[in-house]
Formats: structure tokens, sequence, C-alpha cells
């Protein structure tokens, strides 16, 4: 049987470069930035919603909170029923969980729809994608939040993020200089 429970899935990166390519021309599209912001947005909904314990019903939409984590799980609203072991699979290895990026995700998702003007949307989406999951005990950097967002490993979306730039300088000085040190860390090179 396939995944009954459905998550909003991570945005292709030809559609980021789209977005980008429409910043630096300085042409506004409003259509391409709302395109954008509402998958990240959905995307960022999935991962607060499963650090809720909630889903939407696939059947009827409605919302469900699990509130017990033992035997079947019925929607309230119509007949779906399922077990918490598929709710935990429908997320599990799919990077659906806040982790240490979670301050990130939940601005992103509480304040994007509150975003009225075009040049809000675009720095509320840029500011999202270049932040960082931040170990709590050393506040040493370990890997970038927009892996959670963006289709492609860990490397493949550090490299793209550092192609993306120019819609603020000084994060994008800031993000490449963050990445570096993440990268030789990860890689086993001691930083100074």
């Amino acid at each position: 049987m396939g995944h009954r429970i459905k998550w909003s899935a991570k945005i292709h990166p030809g559609i980021l470069k789209k977005f980008y390519a429409m910043s630096a021309s300085g042409i506004i599209d409003e259509v391409l930035i709302d395109d954008v912001g509402i998958r990240l947005y959905l995307r960022c909904e999935s991962m607060v919603m499963i650090s809720q314990k909630s889903l939407y019903c696939p059947d009827c939409k409605s919302k469900i909170v699990i509130a017990d984590e033992q035997g079947e799980l019925t929607c309230n609203n119509c007949d779906f029923t399922f077990t918490i072991e598929e709710y935990r699979e429908s997320f599990t290895h799919r990077e659906l969980l806040l982790g240490n990026a979670a301050p990130y995700f939940e601005k992103y998702y509480n304040e994007y729809l509150k975003c009225t003007t075009a040049n809000e949307k675009i720095i509320m989406i840029d500011t999202l994608i270049h932040s960082f999951h931040i170990d709590i005990k050393t506040g040493a950097v370990n890997r970038i939040a927009a892996n959670n967002l963006i289709e492609g490993n860990h490397d493949q979306v550090v490299i793209l993020l550092n192609e993306l730039s120019g819609i603020q300088p000084d994060n994008d000085v800031i993000f490449a200089e963050t990445a570096d040190s993440m990268m030789s860390r990860r890689k086993g090179k001691r930083i100074n």
C-alpha cells in the first residue's frame, strides 16, 4: 500500500534559479514569487504540523491532532483511519523534522502570509533558504536549513545556494563564510 498520508514536497532547484534570475533582472513576477513563497510555506507547515503531532485528513482535509499514540486513530470528521506507525512512517527519512532550525521554519510559517509586498516576500524567502541548523550545545552550524526545503543532497544544495545571490548581499557573504566553515568541519578539517 502506498503512503496515504502526504506532506508537502521539497522545492525543485530550477524554480529557485528562476526566482533568483527574476530578482537579479529587477523584474517583479508576483506569480513566481507567490509560487515559490507558498511552496516553502506549505513545506514549513508540514514540519510544524508534525512537530505538533497533527495532520490534515487525506480524505476530508480536516485537521487531526494526535492525542493518543496507541492503536488505530480516526478522523473526527470522516471514516479515515490510520495507525501511529503509518503516521510516523509518512515523515521518516523525508527531512520533515524542524530540528535545530525550528526558529527559522516557524518564523516563516507564522509570518510569510502576513507579507503584503513583493519585496517583503522576496526577503522572507531569501532569509529562510539561507538559514542554518545550529547545534544547541556548541552553537556550531550543523547543516543548512534548505536541506529540508530544496531537492538534492547536502552538497548540491550548498552549491546551489552559493550560486543564488544578490537579494541581500550582506546575507550572501555571511552565508558563504558560514557554509565554508560548516563544510570544512563536516569534512574533518579544523577551522581557526
